[in-house]
């Protein structure tokens, strides 16, 4: 995990994760995506988030940040949470939806 997130200007960390990545990591969907947490204190990054395939092909987000409202993004798609750590299942995994997630939360932190 520590080597494999993704970097997004300004200050967004995320990661995404296939149902076939999950399974080697032999963990259920939502102890992958808990592990957000892990890339919460990298310098200069305020917002984290991982994107996770659930064997149905719908998507877990974990939104997760200490200084931005990140459950305004989640209740956007239907989620929930606390101000600062927050979740949502969308209806599929696809680059498009974690691409208008991201864009979203680069416009909370812009």
């Amino acid at each position: 995990i520590y080597s494999h997130y993704k970097k997004m200007n300004p200050g967004i960390l995320y990661m995404t994760f296939t149902k076939e990545e999950v399974a080697k990591f032999g963990e259920e969907t939502y102890d992958v995506a808990n592990y957000v947490k892990l890339i919460g204190n990298v310098k200069d990054y305020k917002v984290w988030v991982f994107f996770v395939e659930r064997n149905d092909g719908k998507m877990v987000c974990e939104f997760r940040s200490n200084d931005y409202n990140v459950q305004s993004v989640a209740a956007k798609y239907g989620g929930g949470g606390h101000a600062h750590a927050a979740g949502v299942t969308v209806d599929r995994f696809g680059e498009d939806i974690i691409n208008l997630i991201l864009n979203d939360l680069k416009d909370l932190i812009s």
